[in-house]
This record gives C-alpha cells, structure tokens and sequence, in this order.
C-alpha cells in the first residue's frame, strides 16, 4: 500500500511566510509544496475542469511520484441528474489522463440533498465507466451509506471518502481517500496552528495504520479549517505515519515544522 499526505489546495496568501518563503513567485509555489508533500488536493476543479494546458504545467513542475487528486465539476455533481452526465463525467477523466501517473482519485463530491433515494442514479452513472474508473465517491448524507451502496462500489472498482466527521476509514475500493476538513469558519486566518489536533492525529494514525491489505493507495489531505494551517498539520501527521521528514529549510521554515 502506497500512503501519500497532502493538503487541499497549495495557493493561499496565509501561507506566504508560514510556508512559502517570503518572496517566492506564485508560479514557483507548486515546485516548492511538492519538494515537501508527495500530492495535493485540487478543488477549483470543481467549479471549471483546468486546462489541458494547466494540467502539463502541473507534470512538469512536479515530481515522478507526486499525484494530483481533482474534485469532479459542480456541473456533473450539483446540475442535474447524475445519469445524465455520463458523457461529461467521461470527458473529464479523460482530460485527467493528461497527467499520466500523476494522475490521482478523482473525487466525486455529492450535495447534501443527494440521499438515498438517489442511489440508482450513482449506480446507472458508474455502469457508464469502465471498471474501477479512477473515481473515489464522498457521500455527504448518512442515509447513504447502506449495505448495497458498499457492495456496488466495490463491485465497480470506485473508492469512498472518509471526512474527519467519520469514525473510521470507508472500504470500498482500492484507493482510500481521507479528507480533514474541519468545521466551517472554525479559524480566520491561515498562517499558523490555532486548533490543538494531536488527539485527532493519534486516532487516524491508528486508522490508518489498521488498513486492509488489499488496499493499494491511501491519500490523505488536510484542510486549513482543520487546524489554522494544513502544512504543518499534514506534516506532523505524515511523521506520525513515517512517511514525511522534517524539511531543512533556513529561517522561518524550520521555525515552523519544528
């Protein structure tokens, strides 16, 4: 099993100084995060799928192993009947093909109002995809999570999203996806740790150290609601896990991961 900790976006102003030398030009802030975390979570994928052109400059600032998981259009997930967008959601997983094996989980975000009631529309959509299509499903009502829920997801190769607001991973697919979010307008600024998450920590790290076997990719991405500040989360967790090193930086880098 291939475990790698990120955060959910690496462009925030808050971070400049924090995380960012002060100074670095924003176009060379994706080289920088990657020399640091081995993937990252976009979301402004959700409101436009990127250029192709976008997705090249992302693999070539980027190292071989660095993978980017993008959040499916808001217009597949949030506009209408999900088995009608069979096509798009097609259209957009082949865009993604751009990024060759830094190609990640897409993740498939539905709205609160999609409750069980809607499951067949999930199901008629997924028969349109090959097997295991590259997609990991976070579910954002309770009713939805039911027997034959896990049962199609897993028959169709599809992951599942575990938030923070879960007590343990969601099994379904070969790629787990775990997203730390925190609660909505929880901090104000973005610059440092404000939320004391060592419990939190502790208890994923044991999550996560309990995962099946057959599992082959874990991702996990840390919001900057979670705790002030998502680097510095994501990297203590990621020492946890011994999976990420304290980075040698001069100055103010250090100061902060130490």
């Amino acid at each position: 099993m291939t475990l790698r900790i990120g955060t959910s976006g690496w462009s925030y102003r808050d971070w400049k100084g924090a995380f960012y030398p002060e100074g670095l030009p924003a176009r060379e802030q994706l080289q920088f995060y990657a020399r640091r975390f081995p993937a990252v979570e976009v979301d402004s994928s959700f409101y436009a799928a990127p250029a192709l052109t976008t997705l090249e400059h992302w693999v070539e600032n980027t190292p071989r192993e660095f993978r980017f998981a993008l959040k499916v259009p808001r217009t597949i997930t949030h506009e209408g009947p999900l088995d009608d967008s069979a096509g798009e959601l097609g259209d957009f997983l082949h865009r993604l093909g751009s990024l060759g094996d830094k190609r990640g989980p897409a993740i498939l975000q539905l709205p609160p109002s999609f409750t069980r009631s809607r499951l067949s529309e999930l199901f008629r959509l997924l028969e349109e995809l090959p097997i295991r299509p590259g997609l990991s499903v976070e579910f954002r009502h309770t009713s939805c999570f039911a027997a034959e829920t896990f049962e199609e997801l897993r028959a169709r190769g599809v992951g599942m999203v575990t938030t923070d607001s879960h007590s343990g991973l969601l099994l379904s697919g070969p790629d787990i996806v775990l997203r730390l979010l925190g609660a909505r307008d929880a901090v104000k600024r973005f610059d440092q740790v404000v939320i004391d998450r060592a419990e939190d920590l502790e208890l994923w790290t044991e999550r996560l150290g309990l995962a099946p076997s057959w599992v082959e990719n874990l991702y996990v991405f840390v919001g900057n609601l979670f705790s002030g500040h998502a680097p510095a989360t994501a990297l203590d967790l990621g020492i946890r896990l011994g999976v990420l090193e304290t980075p040698e930086e001069p100055g103010r880098q250090s100061d902060l991961f130490g």
